[in-house]
Formats: structure tokens, C-alpha cells, sequence
């Protein structure tokens, strides 16, 4: 009975680590600050990391009081903060003022030039704003900043150059002669 209960601790403890291992990190900055204060008690309670390719993201956003005609949109940030253009995601309107929003990142190759094969990005901002305000949709910049903005770490290399199939040239370099490889 004490192994068993022993096991059962240790395996519910795996299955802790393991969820907390996928949310995101916040990162407090000016409109994280101020969404915090105007919001009340709207806000993100966890943003985990749901799938992860070479290029794209998925997301899922658990928000809660955000009551009336909301719409969550997420954002790619690089080093500097500024958005990426070329990496998308559709917005969504919430359907209720409490529960979770999956956001899909995609990279979307534009007219831009990379000068190598990935493109680095630093950091993920959600951004939540009213669908029926007068002003809801205008861009001001680097994301919607008539919302309530939450930032978060999201360090990610995206693949922008070559195909999935794309061959590597590896070098091979021998460690000991071949008859020292056993069957």
C-alpha cells in the first residue's frame, strides 16, 4: 500500500511539473502595468504553449472577466518588442467573459529578404479589445494599444528559408577506425 501511494505522489507530481513546464513566463512593462491597474479584475489567469513547429505556435490564452463584445488578438514581438508582420494569427471575438482562446501563429513569407534560414523572436503580447467601441480597431503601431495588453517570454526560432524537405549536408568526422565497430 505504501508503494502504491509512494507511485500515485510521484506520478502526480511528473504530471505537475510537465503542465507547469508548458505556460509562459509574464513580463511586466508599461502596458502590462497599466492593463493590470485599469483592468480590474479582467486579465489572464495562464497562457501555455500548445504545439510548437518550425513554423508556427499555438497557444491557449485562460482569461477571464471580460464581459460585452471582446476580441483577443496575439502578437509577435522581436528583441526590440516591435511586431513581426510576416508571423500571423487570427483574431478572435470571445464568446464569454471567462473561459480559454487557442491562438494560431503562422509564418507567412512577404516580399522581405532574411539573410539567413531563421528569423528569432523574443516575446508574445495578447491583446484584448472592445469589438463595438468607436475606436476598437485602429493600430497604432506595434499592436492594437487601445486594449489591455499582457506580455509574455516566448523565445522561438522560425524556419523563413528552404522547404521541409530541404536537404543538410552534414560532415562526418570518424571517431576510431572501422574495425574497431562491433556488430
Amino acid at each position: 500500500m505504501k508503494k502504491l501511494f509512494i507511485a500515485f505522489y510521484f506520478c502526480c507530481l511528473f504530471q505537475s511539473l510537465q503542465a507547469q513546464d508548458n505556460s509562459l513566463e509574464p513580463v511586466q512593462d508599461a502596458a502590462s502595468t497599466i492593463s493590470a491597474i485599469l483592468g480590474g479584475d479582467k486579465g489572464l489567469s495562464e497562457v501555455r504553449l500548445i504545439s510548437d513547429t518550425e513554423q508556427g505556435v499555438t497557444v491557449e490564452v485562460d482569461y477571464k472577466g471580460f464581459e460585452g463584445n471582446y476580441q483577443v488578438k496575439g502578437t509577435i514581438l522581436n528583441k526590440l518588442k516591435q511586431r513581426v508582420d510576416d508571423i500571423v494569427c487570427e483574431g478572435q471575438t470571445l464568446a464569454k467573459a471567462d473561459g480559454t482562446a487557442e491562438l494560431k501563429f503562422q509564418f507567412k513569407k512577404s516580399g522581405a529578404n532574411y539573410t539567413d534560414s531563421s528569423l528569432e523572436t523574443h516575446f508574445l503580447s495578447v491583446t484584448f479589445s472592445k469589438t463595438d467601441g468607436l475606436l476598437s480597431g485602429i493600430d497604432l503601431g506595434s499592436q492594437y494599444t487601445l486594449g489591455e495588453t499582457y506580455l509574455y517570454k516566448l523565445n522561438k526560432i522560425w524556419r523563413v528559408g528552404g522547404s521541409e524537405s530541404m536537404v543538410i549536408t552534414v560532415k562526418l568526422t570518424p571517431f576510431r577506425s572501422s574495425s574497431s565497430i562491433q556488430p
